[in-house]
């Protein structure tokens, strides 16, 4: 199990760092660590998604439906953020 500090008042971060910690102190408490697994691996997936200038909404509904309707596990790659076409 991970362990965070809650102070994230440390001298010398940025504030981008700042606000990083600051909304991590809010999703510290997500039931179980399994739950917080899942959150990290969603927020990752939307990360992902806007550091390549795509819309995660329209690429997450996207993904999940071409997985849905049968989309080839060999040709996964195509789905990436990156490789992705609407």
């Amino acid at each position: 199990m991970y362990r965070f500090s809650i102070n994230v008042n440390h001298v010398g971060l940025t504030p981008r760092f700042s606000v990083l910690f600051s909304w991590l102190e809010k999703y510290l408490f997500v039931g179980s660590d399994k739950g917080g697994a899942r959150a990290a691996a969603i927020y990752t997936l939307i990360q992902t998604a806007r550091l390549n200038f795509v819309d995660p909404e329209v690429w997450l509904r996207d993904v999940l439906t071409r997985i849905a309707a049968g989309h080839p596990a060999n040709r996964i790659g195509e789905l990436t953020p990156w490789e992705w076409t609407a």
